[in-house]
């Protein structure tokens, strides 16, 4: 490929665009259904390039999932169409042996002269405007100066990362849900920190990002759960009791992979810690993006006695049939319904039906991001059970958590459940 590239950089006057295109649900189809079935994938979508582009001066497949379509400089305007024309290719369905395999795909675009000196340059210009669509999930992104810069920043937080998880550098700040009638404590999210010697204090949502790009989120996820359980086996072993779930968030990946499950079951049996114990919170999006693997890890995990949450409620489509499929225990109102929450106002008619859904369902509701008394007294009147905020505490380290909010065993009124 590179050598009939290099072809078109003969004639120094000519103008030349590139379109860097990666698949993005193709590795999981060649796992789960087999290579014959991504070989398939990778023809179908060969021939329908060839048959949306009959004008490109090359298109070619790198290996992998990857595939360039070279032109002659064509006007701004047509870029953008021509982008879109492939992205509707890479997203139609792909038929199989009777299954719909969905695909979707993310662009790069680069310019000769403009972006670069040479054919080899002009193909890393495309390939980095790609990981920048892919990274900010904007299907198409158009190359420019600082993108370089921005992906070897990133590679490096992702070589801090590494080293983070090699080291046992990373952390997890503990905030309580608080029961709104009575003000106790009923559970705990574990929150993901890093403060790192180089980068100093790195986002969750950043780690998270990287970790997914740079494919260490497998285990990051499992050393989310072993630091659970750990937080949990030392608060029990210093004679303290822990009567409610420890929830952890837990990404899409972990569901399709099964890794989630796994990682409970050993750590569990490594620290001592019962699956009750364990709540693992999951946004709706999450349960969208592929919901039958998710339904199926889920009902494992429910069956070791893993709580279910709904995260973000209210911020995606809000499916009732997935609230039905999932069972969850638990459904948290998302933060933006609560700032802005006073008699009359539209968050308020919809927290008050979303209370309304949930109890319902039979699930607990715990409205997010509380901030004042206001809020939380009325979150109570319209029967909330439970709140998390601000109000009540900020994430704390569990030492500090445990001082403030956990009790002996011989002080309580109730055993571990």
């Amino acid at each position: 490929m590179q050598q009939h590239l290099a072809k078109a950089f003969q004639y120094p006057d000519r103008r030349l665009h590139l379109f860097y295109l990666d698949l993005n649900r193709f590795k999981q189809i060649n796992d789960t259904f087999g290579h014959a079935t991504g070989d398939e994938v990778l023809r179908v979508v060969s021939n329908r390039l060839a048959a949306s582009m009959t004008d490109a001066r090359l298109i070619a497949r790198l290996g992998g999932d990857e595939f360039v379509v070279l032109h002659d400089a064509i006007n701004p305007d047509r870029v953008v169409l021509d982008a879109e024309r492939l992205l509707t290719v890479l997203s139609c369905p792909i038929v199989i042996d009777g299954r719909r395999h969905l695909i979707g795909g993310s662009i790069g675009f680069a310019r000769y002269p403009e972006d670069c000196t040479s054919s080899e340059e002009l193909l890393q210009a495309a390939d980095i405007a790609m990981y920048d669509a892919k990274i900010r999930e904007t299907g198409l992104s158009i190359y420019n100066a600082d993108m370089k810069s921005r992906i070897e920043a990133r590679q490096r937080i992702s070589e801090r990362l590494a080293l983070a998880l090699d080291e046992d550098a990373l952390s997890l700040a503990f905030q309580p849900f608080i029961d709104l009638s009575s003000d106790s404590l009923i559970g705990v999210e574990a929150l993901l920190r890093w403060v790192d010697a180089e980068l100093g204090n790195v986002p969750p949502a950043e780690i998270i990002s990287i970790a997914q790009e740079y494919r260490l989120l497998r285990r990051l996820g499992r050393w989310v759960v072993a630091a659970a359980c750990k937080a949990i086996m030392g608060w029990e072993d210093k004679g303290l009791a822990v009567p409610f779930p420890t929830s952890i968030n837990v990404a899409a990946e972990q569901l399709e992979d099964g890794s989630i499950l796994r990682d409970i079951t050993d750590m569990c049996e490594v620290y001592g810690v019962r699956p009750e114990q364990i709540e693992i919170e999951l946004t709706e999006s999450i349960m969208l993006k592929a919901p039958e693997d998710a339904r199926q890890v889920v009902l494992g995990l429910q069956k070791l006695g893993v709580k279910v949450a709904i995260d973000d409620f209210g911020t995606g489509y809000s499916s009732l049939a997935l609230l039905m499929q999932f069972s969850a225990d638990k459904l948290k109102i998302d933060n933006s319904f609560i700032t802005d929450l006073f008699a009359d106002s539209p968050s308020f008619k919809i927290v008050e039906a979303t209370i309304a859904l949930a109890k319902g369902l039979g699930c607990i509701v715990v409205a997010e991001g509380i901030e004042t008394q206001t809020q939380a007294d009325i979150l109570q009147r319209l029967g909330c059970g439970a709140g998390q905020g601000f109000f009540f505490d900020r994430p704390l380290p569990a030492k500090i958590f445990s001082e403030r909010w956990l009790k002996p065993v011989a002080q309580t009124e109730f055993s571990p459940a």
